[in-house]
C-alpha cells in the first residue's frame, strides 16, 4: 500500500507553505511545532483556502487524518494496532541483499520497539511513502563499560558475530539485540580465546 506524504499528521501545519518542497522536510519536528503552537500560530492558517484556520482547526484535521491513515492500514480497532507490525529493523546484507535468491538467506527483519526520543533509539523517516514507520536508524553496537571492573562491561551487536551467512553466528544475536540483552567478553585476550567457540583465519592468495 502506497501513501501520500500529505496524509501524515505534521503535513497540514506547514504543507501548504512548503508545497513541492514538503517531501524533503517531512519528519519529526517537535521544536518547530512547539514554536508554531506557542509563538507563531500564523503557520496554522492554510494559505490555499479563503478561510482563516486556527491551530485548533489544523490539529483536529491532523488527528482525523492520522486516525484514517492508521485505520486504513490496521483496521478500525485501535486495540489491535501494534507498533512492531510496521516498526521493523531491516538488517540487510549490503551485497547479497540485492540478489533475488541470496537475499532470502542473508536479509534479516525483526520487529522492534523504540522511536526517535527513546533511550533505545529506533528512528523512522516519514518521507518514505512505502515504509514511513520502518526502523531505519539506531544502535547497531551497544556497549556499557564498567570502569571499576572492565570484565563486567556489557556488549551487544546486531546481527551476529560472523559475517558468513552459513555460520550459526550470522544471525544468532538478532533477537537478543532487539530485546536489549547483552554479553560480557572478559578482560584480556587469553580469557577471550579460552571462551571462544572457534577461530576464523583469512589467508589471502
Amino acid at each position: 500500500m502506497s501513501h501520500n506524504p500529505q496524509t501524515f499528521s505534521t503535513a497540514p501545519v506547514y504543507g501548504d507553505e512548503l508545497g513541492p518542497q514538503l517531501h524533503g522536510y517531512l519528519g519529526h519536528r517537535p521544536r518547530f511545532l512547539t514554536y508554531v503552537l506557542t509563538r507563531n500560530p500564523a503557520w496554522c492558517d492554510d494559505v490555499t483556502t479563503e478561510a482563516s484556520e486556527t491551530c485548533a482547526d489544523r490539529l483536529g484535521q491532523s488527528l482525523d487524518q492520522a486516525i484514517a491513515e492508521l485505520s486504513g492500514r490496521f483496521g478500525e480497532d485501535p486495540r489491535s494496532w501494534r507498533w512492531g507490525d510496521v516498526h521493523t529493523a531491516r538488517l540487510h546484507h549490503r551485497l547479497f541483499g540485492r540478489i533475488p535468491v541470496l537475499r532470502r538467506l542473508t536479509n534479516l527483519d525483526v520487529a522492534t520497539d523504540g522511536g526517535f526520543y527513546t533511550v533505545n533509539r529506533g528512528a523512522n523517516w516519514l518521507g518514505n511513502a512505502d515504509a514511513p514507520y520502518a526502523h531505519v536508524h539506531g544502535a547497531g553496537l551497544r556497549a556499557i563499560y564498567d570502569l571499576a571492573d572492565l570484565s563486567r562491561s556489557r556488549f551487544m551487536i546486531a546481527t551476529g558475530q560472523s559475517g558468513n551467512p552459513l555460520s550459526r553466528h550470522y544471525r544468532d544475536l538478532v533477537e537478543p539485540w532487539r530485546d536489549g540483552q547483552w554479553l560480557t567478553l572478559g578482560v584480556d585476550r587469553e580469557s577471550l580465546e579460552e571462551g571462544g567457540h572457534g577461530r576464523l583465519t583469512l589467508r589471502p592468495r
